[in-house]
């Protein structure tokens, strides 16, 4: 995907230049002609990293994919995270090739967006987005109830069992 930026329009020097792009795929192109200068934007590389306890894809148009994407410095990259059940995204980092973390949620450049996933800025290199799962908390509300029923129940049985007793001695000591 190339971009083109025009400070001024010139039919001629536009043709120059996506001819000239075309020789020249992965270098940032600068023409002065005429006092016209333009930009042609180069694409960097995006891909995701293997992730255990749940999936991401990039998303372009609504459309999910795992496919390595092209996108120019400063382009808006949505990812989708989808943990596993019982899983929970845990980080997510933006890594360029020489390893160094360059957008994460920890410091803000990664973020959630409407939908429930995450975007970032693309930046000026390839990067390689990774993303880790953990265990979802259980919530100690949940367990809390359950042993407190659990007590009730036993509470319930222990009742049961003395209200039978009293009334069968009763019965037992007016029958003699």
């Amino acid at each position: 995907m190339k971009k083109t930026i025009l400070k001024r329009s010139v039919a001629s020097t536009l043709s120059f230049l996506m001819a000239f792009s075309s020789a020249v795929p992965s270098s940032v192109v600068y023409a002065e002609e005429s006092g016209i200068e333009s930009e042609i934007a180069k694409d960097y590389v995006a891909t995701l990293s293997q992730t255990q306890n749940g999936t991401t894809s990039f998303v372009t148009d609504g459309n999910k994919t795992q496919a390595p994407a092209t996108h120019a410095q400063g382009d808006k990259v949505e990812v989708a995270v989808e943990p596993e059940e019982g899983f929970n995204a845990a980080k997510i980092e933006v890594k360029n090739a020489d390893g160094t973390v360059v957008a994460s949620l920890e410091d803000g450049k990664v973020t959630a967006n409407d939908e429930g996933n995450y975007t970032f800025e693309m930046p000026a290199s390839n990067v390689t987005i990774g993303v880790s799962f953990e265990a979802a908390k259980k919530e100690m509300a949940g367990s809390e109830t359950k042993t407190e029923e659990k007590k009730t129940e036993e509470v319930k049985e222990e009742v049961k069992a003395n209200i039978f007793d009293e009334f069968f001695d009763k019965y037992k000591n007016s029958c003699t």
